[in-house]
């Protein structure tokens, strides 16, 4: 395939009858036509190159999409990239409208996939202030029955060479999964021109390309590339806090597929809509970069997901895409699974499992300095069985306490006390945080022994000494307390 049908109106005279087959004709149309369809054929100037394209509509869901059609190598991905405007001249080219190819204001398309098809559909705004009267339909008809068209006379509006609108006749030659060949006459700056079935205003396909010789020329049929946009096509709403979202509607709310954006063009979620709330699956970034992956219900976290830090800094060093929680989500809060805490200058404080919203399971606590505190058994958020360490005074790590807790008692089992310092103080067992069996020591805070005890059973024996050394008490204890001795 040879030649994309566009050329700038400069080259046209030189060219007038270029490529035409001897015996066929281009006729000029009457301005202004009596044919209404004609107002919305439309000549498209991208400062690169004059061809020609349409404004149609389809409906989708509950409301007509409208658009401009063309072919790809018209409107092409670079003019996209680098937001460029064109001037569109319709109504006879009477009306001219600068349309900004801007993918963040308006739904802009473009096909040129393995099907061979190439066309660009650029969404017309209601900014845009073109009436609803100038919009063609597509043929319902021959929309998806191509076989039907083999043969079939058509007629191609068109702007050749840049210069007047056009028609030229012919007939279906070929048909090629969603390509086909036709006979009907073209020159430069006819890419893009709609096609109809002979005395019928509903358009069949897309002119897209001729050889050099106009031995054959090549259009799309409109029915498969509605298809691929219906699955594209989105609308645009500007939210109450300045927010937008593009995405599919239905009784004028956010039904089915959709994106809602930040003012600045970030996402914030991406996913299933029902009657305007989040409902289904999505994404749900923060504008911090967390974000929220899983199942959602009445605008809240309900079912599986995970939940990701996007950025943790830790003694220096950066933490991207963080794991922090995955699970079952019940109205917004973690509800049943493994997940993380973490302070707000990024230091873990837990992790551990989850059960209706509380720590439950196995888990571990850790302290400010990211020293392990308890590791063990969770029971409706409280420490249960396991291992774990108390401080007195956390901020500079002195230990108080290292041992088992048990039936959701602390100090139950054994374990090891500390005094200042974390000097030992008794090391043992314990009974519903009392001693039990063990021996222990405590000393002052210049290291002088105050204190000895060996308990069985939890009747200590012991001696308690004064700041100079001297012996004070000794015989037993109960619960701390001097019991029988002198």
């Amino acid at each position: 395939m040879e030649g994309k049908d566009n050329s700038k109106e400069s080259n046209a005279n030189s060219r007038e009858n270029e490529g035409i087959r001897p015996g066929s004709t281009i006729i000029q149309l009457p301005s202004p036509s009596i044919l209404k369809p004609l107002k919305s054929i439309c000549k498209i100037d991208t400062s690169e190159s004059i061809s020609t394209g349409f404004f149609i509509k389809f409906f989708k869901g509950e409301k007509d999409f409208f658009c401009l059609m063309t072919n790809k190598h018209v409107i092409t991905s670079k003019l996209i990239k680098e937001r460029k405007t064109i001037n569109v001249y319709y109504d006879y080219e009477s009306k001219v409208k600068e349309i900004k190819l801007n993918p963040e204001e308006r739904f802009i398309k473009e096909f040129n996939t393995e099907l061979n098809i190439d066309v660009t559909v650029v969404e017309i705004l209601s900014a845009d202030d073109i009436e609803q009267d100038y919009f063609l339909l597509p043929s319902i008809g021959y929309m998806y029955n191509f076989n039907n068209l083999l043969n079939k006379e058509i007629t191609i509006i068109q702007y050749p060479l840049g210069g007047n609108q056009s028609y030229s006749n012919g007939s279906i030659e070929k048909i090629d999964q969603y390509e086909f060949t036709h006979s009907a006459p073209t020159l430069s700056g006819s890419s893009g021109s709609p096609v109809f079935v002979k005395d019928n205003i509903g358009v069949i396909g897309i002119h897209k390309a001729r050889k050099r010789d106009n031995s054959e020329n090549y259009g799309d049929f409109i029915g498969p590339i509605f298809n691929y946009i219906k699955n594209e096509l989105k609308y645009k709403i500007i939210l109450d806090d300045g927010d937008y979202y593009i995405g599919e509607l239905k009784n004028n709310m956010k039904n089915g597929k959709g994106i809602i954006y930040y003012k600045n063009g970030n996402i914030k979620y991406d996913g299933d809509f029902v009657n305007d709330k989040f409902e289904g699956k999505g994404k749900y970034t923060m504008e911090n970069g967390d974000y929220y992956i899983g199942e959602w219900k009445n605008n809240m976290k309900n079912g599986q997901g995970k939940f990701f830090i996007n950025i943790r800094i830790y003694k220096g060093k950066e933490y991207h895409d963080e794991l922090v929680f995955e699970g079952v989500y019940f109205n917004d809060q973690k509800w049943n699974g493994k997940g993380k805490e973490y302070r707000s200058d990024g230091i873990l404080l837990f992790e551990g499992e989850y059960l209706k919203g509380k720590r439950n399971g196995k888990g571990k606590e850790y302290n400010l300095f990211g020293g392990l505190i308890f590791e063990g058994e969770y029971i409706n958020g409280k420490r249960w069985n396991g291992k774990g360490k108390e401080y007195k005074h956390e901020y500079i790590g002195e230990l108080l306490f290292i041992g088992e807790y048990f039936n959701g008692k602390r100090w139950n089992g054994k374990g090891i006390e500390y005094t200042w310092k974390n000097k030992l103080k008794f090391k043992g067992e314990y009974l519903n945080g009392e001693r039990w069996n063990g021996k222990g020591k405590e000393y002052t805070w210049n290291g002088k022994l105050l204190f000895e005890i060996e308990y069985l059973n939890g009747v200590g024996k012991g001696k308690e000494y004064n700041y100079d050394g001297e012996l004070v008490f000794e015989g037993e204890y109960l619960k701390g307390e001097k019991w029988n001795g002198k």
